[in-house]
């Protein structure tokens, strides 16, 4: 099963972040998934990367032209798009479940355009958003006002998981 993962690729962050980061690949990894990635060896994506690295699995690094100075030193199959659009096509195209963790804007444009994308059924690949140290709390109220107020009526594509034993327990479900 080829996973995408999408988080920052900022270093200096709280160390948490990273720490759960390595779980969830390593229990990935102990499934026998492959990686689809941003293409970056630094923070949260670099502590993902490695650990897929480390344990020899297969990794897909689709960047943008204007990163793709990022790709340098990795050691994965490496593709480089135009656009962030193209990006964002890609990694849906080659990546059977879609896991989000903490990230900045780059991470939430990829969120909600995966999203939107499964609202108007360009895929049908369930979205799982790990909350992190309570990272994505807003998001979970911003999602409990849609459905609150009735602003969409598909919900049931996103899971926000809270931590591992969750989500071991929920990928058992669906894969």
């Amino acid at each position: 099963m080829k996973i995408f993962i999408g988080c920052s690729s900022y270093d200096e962050l709280n160390n948490i972040y990273y720490e759960e980061a390595k779980k969830i690949a390593k229990y990935l990894v102990d499934r026998n998934c492959s990686l689809v990635f941003g293409g970056s060896s630094k923070g949260i994506m670099g502590s993902v990367y490695n650990t897929f690295k480390e344990n020899n699995k297969d990794i897909y690094a689709i960047q943008t032209k204007h990163y793709s100075n990022d790709l340098e030193g990795l050691e994965c199959h490496k593709q480089i798009v135009e656009t962030t659009l193209e990006q964002l096509e890609e990694f849906m195209k080659q990546s059977d479940l879609l896991i989000f963790l903490p990230g900045g804007y780059g991470t939430y444009n990829e969120l909600f355009y995966m999203i939107s994308e499964y609202v108007n059924e360009t895929h049908n690949k369930k979205i799982i958003i790990y909350n992190i140290n309570n990272y994505f709390d807003g998001l979970e109220e911003i999602f409990s006002k849609i459905k609150e107020e009735k602003f969409a009526s598909l919900f049931d594509f996103v899971k926000i998981i809270n931590n591992l034993d969750e989500f071991k327990s929920y990928m058992e479900e669906i894969c």
